[in-house]
């Protein structure tokens, strides 16, 4: 057992315990079974301050807004997700996008010749085998390609890629990040842009959570207002998802951030996957890769 630092506490952390599924019905081993009840015996008896995380990045927010009994399990007990024959491909899609972009701010021009090179050189795919990495890689140019197709009259108005952020609330909540990419228009507007690179879609609601914080931390770190947020799927370029920024939007996410850390500090991780009603929350369930810990929702009221 390995020991973790969570708000000035040492704190137990058990790893790579890969859930067991029997073949019939889905079911999780007793074994697991448990498991998943001893650690939810020894939350109960934590202190009330013992789990709240005074820092967190945008990444970890984002399974706090999904479901806040998986953000406990990945960042306070350090449960792993099972290792995915594709990981390293929506890293390498971005990277990729970072260079483009980069390059762009250093004035040079970029078109579809570049793309191989940057595939070559960012798309890394250690626990790919040989068809599907052939696969994922022709994917990746493909996608790159398209963006440049679609999205390269747009290139003279980036301002920034990868922009580091931070939100203060004071009170120790803070939430660090980084912009994907910020344009200025003509007409001075700012727009930023954060990318999807994958076709496992969350809840619009959580998404939507996404682009009001990435705004409130826009404005925080510059002082200026971002006109639009956008969620850029790489997947699907011809259905950006946008919204534009209002002074509720912001207080919106202030208050989202704000409920994250209250409930962090209070050891509040309840199953509460988030959804409009039973048949959305089964959707955020069925594709969290730690459900079979915690069973879901409807098996743990």
């Amino acid at each position: 057992m390995r020991v973790r630092s969570v708000g000035g506490r040492r704190q137990p952390c058990r790893q790579d315990l890969t859930p067991v599924r029997h073949t019939e019905g889905n079911r999780v081993s007793r074994r697991y079974g448990r498991l998943a009840a001893r650690l939810a015996v020894s939350s109960a008896r934590a202190p009330a301050d013992a789990a709240f995380r005074s820092h967190t990045s945008f990444s970890e927010l984002k399974y706090a807004f999904e479901c806040p009994y998986s953000f406990k399990l990945r960042f306070l007990y350090g449960f792993n997700p099972p290792i995915a024959e594709a990981l390293g491909y929506g890293k390498g899609l971005h990277d990729a996008l970072f260079e483009m972009h980069d390059r762009v701010l250093q004035g040079e021009e970029i078109d579809g010749d570049c793309v191989p090179e940057l595939v070559e050189r960012h798309v890394y795919l250690p626990f790919a085998y040989r068809d599907l990495r052939e696969t994922l890689s022709a994917a990746a140019t493909r996608r790159l390609t398209a963006y440049i197709v679609e999205r390269g009259a747009t290139f003279a108005d980036i301002e920034h890629a990868e922009r580091p952020i931070e939100i203060d609330l004071g009170d120790g909540i803070r939430v660090t990040g980084r912009i994907d990419l910020i344009r200025r228009r003509s007409t001075n507007e700012v727009v930023v842009i954060d990318f999807k690179s994958n076709d496992r879609t969350q809840q619009e609601e959580v998404t939507d959570l996404q682009l009001r914080v990435y705004a409130l931390g826009y404005e925080q770190a510059t002082g200026e207002r971002a006109s639009e947020v956008v969620v850029d799927n790489l997947d699907d370029l011809s259905h950006p998802r946008r919204n534009g920024v209002t002074p509720e939007m912001l207080q919106q996410a202030e208050t989202a951030v704000r409920s994250v850390g209250e409930r962090l500090r209070g050891n509040a991780y309840a199953r509460q996957p988030s959804g409009g009603d039973d048949a959305a929350r089964d959707h955020t369930c069925r594709r969290c890769d730690l459900v079979g810990i915690c069973g879901g929702h409807r098996e743990f009221p």
